[in-house]
This record gives C-alpha cells, structure tokens and sequence, in this order.
C-alpha cells in the first residue's frame, strides 16, 4: 500500500490518489506531451517565425537541419525518421527540398545501397547552429523569469533519463506487435 510520502508528487499541491509507479508509463505519456506542446509553443512563435521568413524552411526541416547537427556522424533518411519520430516520406520531401537550397548534402551509402548518408554544408551548419542558439536564448531569457531554475546537473539528469524513457518507448512501440496474442481483460 503506497504511503501518503509515496504519492506526494513534487509540483503538486496535494496527493495523488494511486501509487506513481503503477501509472509511470501513463503519467510520461501525458507530462512528455504536455512538455513537447508548451516547448514547441514558444519555438513556433518566437523562434521559426524569424527562419522562415529568412530560409524558407518550416518548423520540422528545422528540426531535421538541428538533429544532423547533433550528431558527429552522417545520418541516413531513416535514422531521422527513427530519431525525430517523422513519416519517412516527410523526411524525404523536406531532404530534397533542404539539398536543392544547399543546406544538406546527400551521399551513396557503402553499407545500404539502398540509401544515402546526408551531412550538412557549411550552410546547413551556420543555419542550424543560429537556430538552435535562438531557441536556447528564448528558452533561458524565459527560464530567468522562473522562481525556480533546473541546475546543471538536474538537466544532464532529466536529459540523460529522457533518452532511456525514449529508448524505451521506442522498443516497447516496435514489441507492441506481439499484443494481438495477448487475451486482455
């Protein structure tokens, strides 16, 4: 039996009715969502406005640009597409669209003929590291007007536990094909 301690949830002001652990995956769901919608929010509003209007380039092809950059190693098409959750055809369509104005290059992949590894031009780059430095300025001129701030080692901690949940939801997405065997109640 969860104790009164146990389903006091920082944040709220009074406790919860069940015991978190039981409805973790339930509780992630409904936070992560509500954390994407308010975040997404505020880089829809004072963050892309200013790229498209310069660039041309919509909200997801600037978060295909920003996810290239991320990493130190060129991406295929369907990495993105895995990492960023986006419809392979979208994926597709935003690459054209992105190596036709110079920000991406594409090139044969040795491992899969069937695919192509894309890299950012110095274009691409500058683009990406511009917006991804706007997004952190608004983020951080807003946190300062919080009461409370996340220090450094809270968001490696939050960043580092998103990554496992995210992993995680990503296996149980893929095993989720097994469910149709299960008798439910």
């Amino acid at each position: 039996m969860a104790t009164h301690k146990d389903r006091q949830l920082v944040g709220l002001k009074s406790k919860v009715k069940f015991d978190p652990p039981d409805y973790f995956d339930t509780a992630i769901a409904n936070l992560s969502e509500i954390i994407g919608k308010d975040i997404n929010a505020i880089i829809r509003k004072y963050v892309v406005p200013k790229f498209t209007n310069e660039c041309g380039l919509k909200h997801s092809e600037l978060r295909i640009l920003t996810c290239l950059s991320f990493y130190e190693a060129a991406l295929t098409p369907a990495d993105i597409s895995s990492l960023l959750r986006y419809d392979p055809a979208t994926v597709t369509r935003a690459v054209s669209l992105m190596e036709k104005a110079g920000f991406l290059t594409r090139e044969n992949y040795v491992k899969d003929t069937r695919s192509v590894l894309l890299e950012l031009t110095s274009k691409g780059t500058i683009l990406a590291s511009r917006y991804t430095e706007c997004t952190k300025e608004i983020l951080e001129t807003l946190e300062d007007t919080l009461s409370y701030t996340l220090t450094r080692e809270e968001k490696i901690s939050s960043i580092t536990l998103l990554y496992k949940l995210a992993e995680r939801a990503k296996k149980m997405r893929q095993n989720s094909k097994y469910l149709s065997d299960f008798d439910f109640k």
